[in-house]
């Protein structure tokens, strides 16, 4: 995966520093490879509240954020699978579960191709 593009948008900044870090640490650091693909889409997730409606629900999961009708009527199906991928395996991670090499990389695929999207 290549998030090259995202480099030199100002809004994406941050964006752009996960999916670096997700994508420079996947076969050294699986685990934080995942958390740092998982940061990536909470951080597009609450950037695409923020374009649309200003705001995102304080006090909201992740989980509770793509299933609003506000972000997931946005998505179709497959695009969706992808989200929640990222989300699950990131969260493993992040938990202290073991994320294997393949399991990270599979979150970051799904994570390029929401984030291309």
């Amino acid at each position: 995966m290549n998030f090259d593009f995202l480099k030199e948008i100002d809004d994406f900044k941050k964006l752009y520093s996960y999916c670096n870090q997700a994508e420079l640490a996947v076969f050294t650091a699986p685990s934080l490879s995942a958390v740092a693909s998982r940061n990536a889409l909470e951080s597009l997730v609450k950037s695409f509240y923020l374009t649309k409606y200003g705001a995102y629900p304080e006090g909201y999961s992740l989980f509770e954020l793509i299933e609003d009708g506000c972000f997931s009527s946005y998505l179709d199906d497959s695009l969706l699978s992808c989200v929640h991928l990222v989300r699950k395996i990131g969260n493993n991670g992040a938990h202290g579960e073991e994320v294997s090499k393949k399991a990270a990389i599979g979150a970051l695929e799904a994570l390029h191709e929401t984030v291309k999207e």
